[in-house]
């Protein structure tokens, strides 16, 4: 039977690049959900000067719409990250799968291999037994 380290190679390198994808989705969701934070922080310190500065106030207004349109964006592309997340854990645990598929198809094929070579070689140490045997009962 033919060796399958090649086919469990290939996915195993496929398992190891959806999970570099998974990692770099997981590192963009974290990267985002900070610029939400930092946004909010934002529009509460420019609320904070607004209260302080009376000619701040004039422009509050225009900033909070767009800080707010600014935000929905970010929260859109969250969404869509989160998505993507989910999608990319359900194809690494396929490509898991697959992987342990041929990884037990092999450890099966070498270990029918190993009791065959077992077999055989006590059906060698058997015959040079009965040749010895044999040989004494001749003499």
């Amino acid at each position: 039977m033919k060796r399958l380290t090649g086919i469990i190679r290939l996915h195993r390198w496929q398992l190891e690049e959806r999970l570099r994808d998974l990692q770099e989705l997981e590192r963009l969701h974290e990267r985002l959900q900070t610029q939400v934070v930092g946004l909010d922080e934002e529009l509460a310190r420019e609320k904070t000067v607004a209260g302080e500065c009376h000619e701040a106030s004039y422009t509050l207004s225009a900033y909070v719409k767009q800080a707010i349109g600014r935000r929905r964006k970010l929260k859109d592309s969250l969404y869509r990250v989160i998505d993507q997340i989910q999608e990319m854990e359900d194809s690494v645990a396929e490509a898991y799968r697959e992987l342990k598929k041929y990884e037990l198809t092999e450890a099966n094929r070498l270990q029918r291999e190993k009791k065959y070579l077992e077999r055989r070689q006590q059906i060698e140490l058997d015959e040079i037994s009965l040749n010895s045997y044999r040989r004494r009962m001749k003499s």
